[in-house]
């Protein structure tokens, strides 16, 4: 809910001016804290794969708390306000790459499957193109759907559909972003940036203003819920973890 907000705020144009520090800032901030991570779990005696993803993993950032802490205090609008947000983009969009290097830090080679080779190989280009047909779905759907969607339930001149047609857009992209293995929120903060430019932005912000606080509390009180503290208190973490 709140990348969709945010996605409504920038305008394509304005998300072109970010490409520097989105590329530069978030690419930076990625590559120095993997080093450092990686370079002192491998001094704890770590070995340089579990390292390397160690790094990548304390990389990342929660975009939710970062941008909820923005906003209240007013720093979002600002220059350092901006370019946190660069980076925190860029986070999202590296988790695609990130879940592709995984693997292949695994200490033990995976055990070939039936498939045979060939369907292997295949494999990254099947699920590379599933991706690209996903966001090239949600981009054009955005221009050519969800906008004549949108006039259409505006005439009817209930608020209650508005509001539930809101809603549905937000979902129904999570979780066919999640679908295909990407972040839901890069996946809302797409659509928010396709509807940046329409005439309904301004109504679509007021409906779904209020559900996003709850929904934030909701995801605080689930990350709280998930956290195993047996494991935290474990005499031996090394051995729990790996």
């Amino acid at each position: 809910m709140m990348l969709f907000l945010v996605g409504l705020e920038l305008r394509p144009d304005i998300l072109w001016k970010l490409r520097g520090p989105i590329v530069g800032t978030g690419g930076l901030q990625l590559l120095v804290t993997t080093i450092v991570f990686a370079g002192l779990s491998m001094l704890a005696g770590l070995p340089a794969g579990v390292g390397i993803a160690i790094g990548m993993i304390f990389s990342a950032s929660s975009t939710a708390i970062a941008l909820q802490s923005l906003t209240e205090r007013g720093q979002l609008p600002t220059r350092g306000g901006q370019t946190a947000f660069s980076v925190l983009l860029f986070q999202d969009l590296s988790v695609i790459p990130i879940l592709a290097i995984l693997p292949l830090l695994a200490s033990q080679p995976q055990a070939t499957t039936s498939s045979g080779p060939a369907e292997s190989a295949a494999g990254p280009w099947i699920r590379a193109l599933v991706v690209v047909g996903v966001v090239g779905a949600i981009v054009l759907g955005g221009r050519f759907l969800i906008r004549p969607v949108f006039r259409y339930i505006a005439l009817t001149r209930l608020h209650e559909i508005f509001n539930a047609a809101a809603l549905l857009l937000v979902v129904g992209i999570a979780l066919a972003m999640e679908r295909v293995g990407l972040s839901p929120a890069l996946g809302t903060f797409l659509a928010g940036v396709v509807l940046a430019e329409s005439e309904y932005r301004h109504e679509l912000e007021s409906d779904i203003e209020p559900f996003k606080g709850l929904l934030l509390g909701l995801f605080f009180i689930s990350v709280g819920a998930s956290i195993d503290l047996p494991l935290i208190q474990s005499p031996n973490p090394r051995t729990a973890w790996f």
